[in-house]
C-alpha cells in the first residue's frame, strides 16, 4: 500500500509540474487553447498512470501457485506435516526444510525420517495437499520450549521456471494448551 501511495503522489507531482511548465510555455496564447492544449496534456498522463496501475495489478494477481507447509493437529493425539499448494497453478519442484530437523519430533526411531519423503514433491497440482504423521502431541509436548519452534524454507516453480520462495516459523508451543485440556478432562 506504501508503494501505491509513493506513485500517485509521484504522479500528482507529475501533474503539477507538467501543468505549470504547460502554462509557463503556452502563456502566449488566448486562454481556450491554453486550457485545451493543458487538458489533453493531463489527459495522456492519466491514461498512462491508469495503464501502469492496470499493469501492476495484473501482475500482483496473476494465476500462480502458492504452497506452504504446516504441522496441524490431528483428531486425536497425532501431528502431522501438511504440504498444500493453495494457488491456482501447478507447483513444480517443491522443496522444503525444516531447522531444526522435524526427525526431532519422532515419537521413536521408527517414526525417524518419515517426513523425509513428502520434503520433495516434483509437482504439486492446484488446491492439492500431501500429509503424514510426525509426531504425537505428547511428544511435542514433552519437548523443551526450545525445540518447539521450526524454520520453514520452501521453493518452488510454476510451469514458466519463475521460482518461489518463502520462509517462515512454525511455533508448536500451542500445543500445551492440548496438554491442559486433556488433564482438565480427567
Amino acid at each position: 500500500m506504501k508503494s501505491l501511495t509513493k506513485h500517485v503522489l509521484g504522479i500528482l507531482a507529475m501533474l503539477i509540474l507538467a501543468a505549470a511548465i504547460l502554462a509557463f510555455i503556452l502563456a502566449d496564447l488566448d486562454v481556450l487553447k491554453r486550457m485545451d492544449s493543458v487538458s489533453t496534456i493531463v489527459l495522456a498522463v492519466l491514461t498512462a498512470a491508469y495503464v501502469i496501475f492496470t499493469y501492476q495489478i495484473l501482475k500482483a494477481t496473476r494465476p500462480q501457485p502458492h504452497v506452504f507447509a504446516s504441522l496441524p493437529r490431528g483428531e486425536d493425539i497425532e501431528v502431522y506435516l501438511s504440504i498444500k499448494n493453495i494457488g491456482n497453478r501447478p507447483a513444480y519442484d517443491v522443496k522444503v526444510t525444516f531447522s531444526p530437523d522435524l526427525d526431532l519430533l519422532a515419537p521413536t526411531n521408527q517414526f525417524k525420517g518419515a517426513a523425509g519423503p513428502l520434503l520433495n514433491q516434483p509437482f504439486m497440482p492446484p488446491e492439492s495437499e500431501v500429509r503424514n504423521f510426525v509426531s504425537s502431541t505428547l511428544t511435542v509436548l514433552s519437548l523443551p520450549e526450545k525445540d518447539k519452534r521450526f524454520k520453514v524454507d520452501l521453493t518452488y516453480f510454476d510451469s514458466k521456471r519463475r521460482s518461489y520462495s518463502d520462509s517462515y516459523y512454525i511455533d508448536l508451543s500451542s500445543y500445551i494448551f492440548v496438554k491442559k485440556f486433556s488433564s482438565a478432562k480427567k
